[in-house]
């Protein structure tokens, strides 16, 4: 795994439309127009056949291996036969009956190629989503978790420990700080770094673990807008860790905060609202929450900041990302009151408004 110093330099592997239709031919006898899509580390690329079919294609990343991918099958293979969890993607055998295919690309890098699945749906749109909307995501979290909490394989040997992403490295991400540009608030992340360190990471690794899909941000979501109370379908497992569920819950809520303080919890009290109708939300796990959803976003902050600072070809969006989590960051910085239990009174009042009136 690569450490969190230089994961933000970090790239998805480059294969040739070429390279890609060939072995999407050969191995699964497929023709179809590519569309390449948006990867942290993974080359993803949508296929659209002429019969009106559409797919996924992944090319893993060099560092992925085999057993870390094996791990992500048989989770999305125990996730289909589970009816109370939320739609996933399965994986498409080729002709060979391989889920998995190795591929070797230019200079003899070598990786594998997957066919998966596509989930129907579009990405939840925190500005546009209702109540409904953010307490069936809730409710989708905590069904999710159940599921991965009993079909997930008990050898996690496979999965890191020292993924940058996991809420529980969040404090070993400081050096970052000194390349990231100057719309990064460094004073407000230093806060949550030291608040990290002194209170909630002991109460962190205190709770119990398990399987979590940590990346439930919005584009691995998949809403169906004319059912606004449907459970959302959940992509890209490749980051998975053994956490507390409270992380992924967490993560979730993190990029739903708002951008004013008076306001920035109410999309959040929803989403927990129906968390906790199907997983009743722990003592332990109310005080952390407001903590760890600052967490979430200094992860962020920390990782694309120093990719802008680093020159990375998407660099102009990133910034535009900095600019929102900053101030995210800095409303829940803002908040005059006991947090914890003013969510934790929301939730079960089922009210929400103003945390400093």
């Amino acid at each position: 795994m690569i450490p969190g110093e230089v994961w933000h330099r970090s790239r998805a592997p480059v294969a040739s439309h070429d390279t890609l239709e060939q072995a999407l031919q050969i191995h699964w006898g497929l023709t179809a127009t590519l569309t390449p899509l948006y990867g942290e580390r993974d080359l993803n690329v949508r296929l659209d056949t002429p019969g009106g079919e559409t797919w996924l294609l992944k090319l893993a990343h060099p560092d992925t291996g085999r057993r870390r991918l094996d791990f992500e099958q048989a989770v999305l293979d125990g996730l289909d036969t589970r009816r109370a969890s939320p739609a996933a993607p399965t994986l498409v055998p080729s002709r060979d009956g391989e889920s998995l295919v190795p591929i070797t690309l230019d200079g003899a890098v070598r990786t594998h190629l997957r066919l998966l699945s596509w989930l129907p749906g579009e990405p939840l749109d925190p500005e546009r989503a209702g109540p409904e909307t953010l307490e069936a995501l809730g409710s989708a979290i905590a069904r999710l978790n159940e599921a991965l909490a009993a079909c997930a394989p008990r050898d996690t040997r496979a999965l890191p420990d020292a993924l940058p992403w996991d809420l529980r490295n969040t404090a070993d991400l400081a050096p970052l700080l000194d390349a990231c540009p100057p719309l990064v608030p460094a004073e407000a992340i230093r806060r949550t770094l030291e608040a990290f360190r002194r209170n909630v990471e002991p109460a962190l690794r205190a709770l119990p673990a398990q399987v979590i899909h940590n990346d439930l941000n919005p584009d691995n979501l998949r809403c169906d807008p004319g059912r606004p109370g449907a459970a959302p379908g959940v992509i890209d497992f490749g980051d998975m860790v053994v956490a507390p569920v409270v992380c992924d819950l967490a993560i979730a809520c993190a990029y739903l905060v708002g951008r004013a303080p008076d306001t920035c919890l109410d999309r959040v009290v929803a989403v927990l609202r129906g968390f906790d109708r199907v997983r009743s939300i722990r003592e332990a796990e109310w005080a952390l929450l407001p903590i760890l959803l600052e967490c979430r976003l200094c992860q962020s902050l920390l990782i694309q900041g120093a990719r802008v600072g680093d020159g990375h070809p998407d660099a102009e969006a990133l910034e535009t990302n900095l600019e929102g989590h900053g101030r995210r960051l800095l409303a829940l910085q803002a908040l005059g009151r006991d947090r914890a239990g003013w969510l934790k009174a929301a939730v079960i009042s089922r009210t929400s408004g103003n945390l400093n009136g």
